[in-house]
């Protein structure tokens, strides 16, 4: 077993362990001896599927699942957390808001572009929540709260902030055209990943379920919206009275 496990394997499984098992089982109860005997012959009887969690199923109770739930599986991959955009945005804003908490008259051109896309990122992560995510979920009690706080508190303070507080001017067609690159790459490796992997962090984006026909509207939609955000953001930076005075 530990020369299999050196080998690179993470679960191994003795025969006459399982034997052993499947033994102890049927002499304690024949029935559920026959039960375990069954899921374990592939193709026939009953059978354990592994599936991903849908969006619309998060913060559910088991029982309430349109399937007969036997265990949930804990991903342990850092990457399907931070591979959310709703994450990443709210990472961008408080890094920036942080940087400008510091130096109130900040102005790097690292700093303006990191700047613009977090505004721009969470005004996108609270419109495609509100109207594609949140009539898919159904959350109650932490999950609720943690859902509300990171797709409409942080969205609502960010814009006020920078509404009020700027700082402006600092945004400009070249940093609007450098800032848009991360949302084009993200959208990219996320649906390249999907293919590999299987896995994408938001239902519309699934080409397996949707079709390549549905996720490039919905490429070309939200491709649109940071467009059109993107240069009203610009323009109000411009427009509106420098901040701070």
């Amino acid at each position: 077993v530990s020369l299999m496990k050196q080998s690179g394997a993470n679960s191994v499984i003795t025969s006459s362990d399982a034997v052993g098992r499947l033994l102890g089982l049927s002499s304690m109860s024949p029935s559920l001896g026959t039960v375990m005997e069954d899921l374990l012959t592939y193709g026939e009887g009953l059978e354990v599927a592994e599936r991903d969690l849908l969006v619309s199923e998060v913060g559910k109770q088991p029982q309430s699942l349109p399937d007969q739930v036997i265990a949930v599986v804990r991903d342990e991959r850092v990457y399907r957390y931070f591979a959310y955009f709703t994450i990443q945005s709210n990472l961008l804003v408080a890094i920036t808001s942080t940087a400008l908490a510091r130096d109130p008259l900040l102005d790097r051109t690292g700093w303006r572009i990191a700047r613009l896309a977090g505004i721009v990122g969470i005004t996108v992560t609270g419109l495609v929540h509100f109207f594609l995510l949140r009539p898919l979920l159904d959350l109650d009690g932490a999950n609720w709260a943690v859902d509300k706080l990171l797709h409409m508190v942080v969205p609502v303070i960010a814009i006020v902030a920078w509404a009020v507080a700027g700082p402006r001017p600092r945004a400009s067609v070249r940093e609007a055209a450098y800032a848009l690159v991360w949302p084009v790459v993200w959208t990219a490796w996320t649906l390249v990943v999907g293919q590999v992997d299987g896995w994408v962090p938001y239902p519309f984006l699934d080409a397996d379920e949707n079709g390549w026909g549905a996720v490039g509207v919905a490429c070309a939609g939200i491709t649109v919206l940071f467009l059109l955000l993107f240069a009203l953001f610009t323009s109000l930076d411009g427009k509106l009275r420098p901040a701070p005075r």
